[in-house]
């Protein structure tokens, strides 16, 4: 077994990133985003450079030597895959390798948003993926180029230096090529690449002018290309490409780039709130016709507020991002804060967290919750006002709710009737049969006597009138 294989497992086994070797210091790991030393013991130059040279052939050796820089990807048996970059410092020889997944994973196992599902359908244009070093953009680029490997029945070509993530193909097509081995540079690659009928092209990094002219060229031919930038967010990725060209070329690149550029997925990696793993934070800008206006007008500042107005699209800003991971506590806020444009948004956030770790208000009783009408109640046609709240028992309410006054039925008042000589008055009193007083014993006779007097005289009509008000009051009465 080779030396190195003992780092090499422990970084397997603790989930590393990255293996650092330099002369004269101890050997460290990169865990969620942090160095730490495996070994107290300081490695010298010699022992660096007899582990570094189990890895690499001669040719390898002699290129090392020359150009004092080499960068390649090795796969050690029964351990694992390792992207490996050899350097020479003031010290002597140094070495980083980077751990690489065997498994390439799926869009659904990085937790990405279905936008980028959409992305993986297109038929042509440019799609960005940006982030600082280290931000896991070759693992994005992996598991969209998994995704139309699996799904789709296209030619895919990869242009990486070098060749990490290693795709057989399925429903596709998938020829990678690495530079310096298969192919002199990203330019040279590119230039070919139109000529090899591919479908999608991914191209590892757009370093230079030539390679990104390339690449705006061929998405504007019918082909889907991925590429990528060391940029932070939307604007300062369509800042970076259309700089890269003379100012009395810019105008034009605007245009093409506002035609071709569907889309820009920026991502940063996040330590989780338990202390153990990092999660990514994203802000995605989905092209649409404001945006490519604002693209082709040099607007770009404008970007972050037609990115927050196209969150129905699937667009998100980096902000926003961050504080929808500190309101799932995936993150802590203080990991958050020196890395947002405005840190103002995530002090709502912490508001609403420190509110939902206080018991809850007791509600109110159940009897405020039964509400009655303030007006009046009408002297007909009443109705007791039902409850709003049913769950209160009915005996309950009918404690609660104070009984209407009682309607008495006063008979209205007889106004006298004018004296008249031919015939008597009348007593009211007599007629008006209240409950208090015993039955009248009035002869059938005498009382039909009355009234046939009454009757014969017209002056007394509006006594008869008020008699028969005041009869049919009595028997509504009892």
């Amino acid at each position: 077994m080779a030396k190195i294989d003992f780092f090499l497992k422990a970084s397997i086994e603790r989930r590393a990133s990255d293996l650092h070797f330099s002369s004269g210091e101890p050997p460290r790991l990169r865990i969620d985003g942090e160095l730490e030393i495996i070994d107290e013991n300081s490695i010298d130059n010699e022992v660096i450079s007899e582990m570094l040279f189990e890895l690499i052939s001669e040719d390898e050796k002699e290129k090392l030597l020359s150009q004092r820089n080499l960068d390649k990807s090795i796969s050690v048996p029964g351990i694992g895959n390792f992207r490996l970059n050899i350097l020479f410092t003031r010290k002597g020889i140094s070495a980083v390798l980077r751990t690489i997944p065997v498994k390439i994973p799926t869009l659904e196992d990085l937790g990405l948003p279905p936008v980028i599902i959409d992305l993986c359908n297109l038929d042509k244009g440019l799609v960005l993926i940006t982030g600082p070093t280290g931000s896991g953009k070759s693992t994005t680029l992996a598991a969209m180029v998994n995704q139309i490997n699996t799904q789709n029945k296209s030619h895919i070509l990869t242009i990486e230096d070098p060749v990490e993530f290693i795709h057989t193909s399925k429903k596709s097509l998938v020829n990678q090529r690495e530079i310096g081995g298969s192919c002199k540079s990203f330019a040279d690659a590119l230039k070919n690449a139109l000529r090899e009928d591919p479908d999608v092209i991914l191209i590892g990094e757009m370093r230079d002018l030539e390679t990104i002219a390339l690449a705006l060229t061929a998405a504007e031919t019918g082909h889907l290309v991925f590429g990528t930038l060391h940029t932070r967010g939307a604007g300062s990725s369509v800042d970076r490409i259309i700089d890269s060209f003379p100012a009395n070329q810019q105008a034009m690149i605007r245009t093409m780039l506002a035609e071709s550029l569907k889309a820009v997925v920026s991502q940063t990696l996040l330590k989780k709130a338990s202390g153990s793993g990092r999660v990514a934070a994203y802000e995605i800008m989905v092209v649409n016709t404001a945006i490519s206006n604002l693209i082709r007008e040099g607007k770009t500042f404008q970007i972050p507020s037609a990115i927050q107005v196209g969150r129905k699209s699937g667009m998100i800003t980096m902000d926003q991002s961050m504080v929808e991971l500190v309101g799932r506590q995936e993150v802590k806020p203080e990991e958050v804060t020196p890395l947002m444009e405005n840190p103002n948004l995530i002090d709502s956030v912490i508001r609403n967290m420190a509110k939902g770790s206080k018991p809850p208000a007791k509600p109110l009783p159940k009897v405020a919750q039964a509400q009655f009408p303030s007006t009046p109640i009408p002297s007909s046609g009443v109705s007791e006002p039902k409850p709003t709240a049913p769950s209160i028992p009915v005996e309950t309410l009918q404690k609660i709710v104070v009984a209407p006054p009682k309607i008495t039925t006063v008979p209205p008042k007889i106004p006298m009737a004018p004296k008249v000589p031919s015939a008597p008055k009348p007593n009211v009193a007599e007629v008006s049969f209240p409950k208090s007083m015993p039955p009248l014993t009035i002869s059938k006779v005498s009382l039909q006597d009355s009234f046939k007097s009454l009757m014969e005289d017209d002056s007394n009509d509006d006594l008869l009138s008020d008699m028969e008000i005041i009869t049919d009051e009595n028997k509504k009465t009892g």
